[in-house]
């Protein structure tokens, strides 16, 4: 079967949607909402590029490369400190929005 470069996303097959790990026929959007929520993050970053027509460029590039790295590490662990200890603030509150 063939998968498209993406290799998570459905495929048209008689112009049905088609889920490429499964072959089955994706008809709804209910359906396709539900694939795309068991999808991992990767996955996700990748439809989503996909879909917007997004490609990484050398920052992108550089920016998975210090992740995996693991040189977020320390600011992981301090971000996660602050939110478990209260001392974080809602993102909307920052960016002044409602």
């Amino acid at each position: 079967m063939p998968v498209n470069r993406v290799g998570a996303l459905p495929l048209m097959r008689n112009g049905l949607s088609v889920d490429p790990l499964s072959s089955k026929p994706m008809g709804t959007v209910q359906e396709i909402k539900s694939a795309i929520a068991n999808l991992s993050l990767e996955e996700r970053d990748k439809l989503t590029s996909e879909l917007c027509g997004w490609a990484d460029d050398d920052w992108d590039r550089q920016m998975q490369g210090d992740a995996a790295a693991g040189k977020f590490a320390v600011l992981n662990r301090e971000a996660e400190a602050a939110q478990m200890s209260r001392q974080s603030r809602p993102l909307q509150d920052i960016l002044g929005e409602p």
